[in-house]
C-alpha cells in the first residue's frame, strides 16, 4: 500500500514530534527496505542508476562504472535551466559511485576514469544553462574525487604534473 506524501509526515511523527529519519529506516525490515527501492526505481531513473551502482561495485564489476561514466556524464542536446537541473540529479549518483569507489579501491584505472568523467562534464555544461549552478557542482565535486583518488598514491605523478 503506497502513503500519500500527508501519511507519510503523520507516520513519521511520534508524540507530535517527527522522527529521525535514520531511525525509521533502521526500524524497517528488508523485504520492505527492497520493495521500496523497487517503487522508487520505479519513478526515479536516479534511484535506479544508484542501484545498479552500487551492485556493480559490490560485485567488483568497474565495467559498469566505466559504461555508466559514458553514458550518464555525457549529453549532445542543449539544456535548458530545467534540463540542466533534472540532468545534473540524473548524473549524481555517477559522481557519488565515483566517490564510493576513490573511497575504497583507488586504481590507476579509476584516475584515468574520473578525468574522464571530468571531461564530459566540462563538455555538458559548455551547452548548458547553469545558472543554479547544478552541474558546476558536479564538475567541483569530481575534481573532489579526482584529489582524493590521486592522494591515495596510485595516479602517475608525472602524468599528474604534464
Amino acid at each position: 500500500m503506497a502513503l500519500g506524501c500527508e501519511d507519510c509526515r503523520v507516520a513519521g511523527r511520534r508524540g507530535g514530534e517527527r522522527r529521525d529519519f535514520g531511525a525509521l529506516v533502521r526500524d524497517l525490515s528488508p523485504e520492505v527496505l527492497r520493495e521500496i527501492v523497487a517503487s522508487a526505481a520505479d519513478w526515479h531513473d536516479d534511484i535506479e542508476r544508484h542501484v545498479r551502482l552500487s551492485a556493480a561495485r559490490e560485485a567488483g564489476d568497474f565495467a559498469e562504472l566505466r559504461a555508466e561514466v559514458d553514458r550518464g556524464l555525457r549529453t549532445r542536446r542543449f539544456l535548458g535551466y530545467r534540463e540542466s537541473s533534472e540532468w545534473a540529479r540524473a548524473a549524481r549518483p555517477v559522481v557519488e559511485e565515483l566517490r564510493s569507489a576513490a573511497a575504497s579501491s583507488p586504481s590507476k584505472d579509476l584516475v584515468v576514469l574520473v578525468k574522464s568523467g571530468i571531461g564530459h562534464v566540462v563538455k555538458v555544461i559548455m551547452h548548458a544553462d547553469d545558472s543554479n549552478g547544478t552541474i558546476g557542482d558536479l564538475a567541483r565535486d569530481l575534481l573532489d574525487v579526482h584529489v582524493l583518488v590521486c592522494e591515495a598514491g596510485v595516479a602517475d605523478l608525472l602524468k599528474l604534473a604534464a
